[in-house]
């Protein structure tokens, strides 16, 4: 019960980073595009869809519109605690991490490089941060995440595969475990 306590309370210290009007942004970007297809939501190096997808989910998908407002608009934390849902509690998680990583610039959402290149997602395509850093990657033909860092010739190392949300809850601790 003590570990279980500590895991959660980890959790919610990562989630909690996204807490702010930024992390709303990052978490309404997030939902959208995971729901949205992938020829709206295109691939970018920030945390913010382009204006123009931005523009395409409004006017084509109201619907997916909402339901990524709504969920923003609770907040992380909130949405943490009282989601049933995976994918936005996945969502929150990974706002708070991208709040906890994304440095460079005083607009981290618009124009810092996602996660600072240490997330893989299939709608980011980020320069890679040093090859000694960890990462953390989404494999989204098996639902699954790796966390894994590059040996001195280049090859991935892989510290860490689960498959589903609970992967991520594996992979996300142990990616802070590594200094996130």
């Amino acid at each position: 019960m003590a570990a279980s306590s500590e895991r959660e309370e980890a959790l919610v210290a990562i989630v909690q980073a996204g807490e702010s009007e930024l992390g709303q942004q990052v978490l309404r970007d997030m939902m959208l595009s995971f729901l949205l297809p992938k020829s709206v939501v295109g691939v970018r190096r920030t945390l913010a869809l382009s204006r123009e997808s931005a523009t395409a989910a409004t006017a084509g998908y109201p619907f997916i519109t909402e339901i990524a407002h709504q969920t923003a608009m609770q907040g992380c934390e909130f949405v943490w605690k009282n989601s049933d849902s995976e994918l936005k509690r996945m969502c929150a998680l990974l706002s708070g991490i991208a709040m906890l990583t994304t440095k460079g610039t005083d607009d981290l959402v618009r124009k810092a490089t996602a996660f600072s290149g240490l997330v893989q997602l299939p709608f980011l395509e980020t320069v890679p941060p040093s090859p000694k850093q960890h990462r953390l990657a989404m494999v989204p033909t098996n639902r699954s995440w790796v966390l894994y860092s590059l040996s001195t010739k280049g090859t991935p190392v892989v510290e860490l595969s689960k498959r589903g949300f609970d992967g991520l809850i594996f992979s996300v601790l142990a990616f802070r475990d590594n200094g996130m």
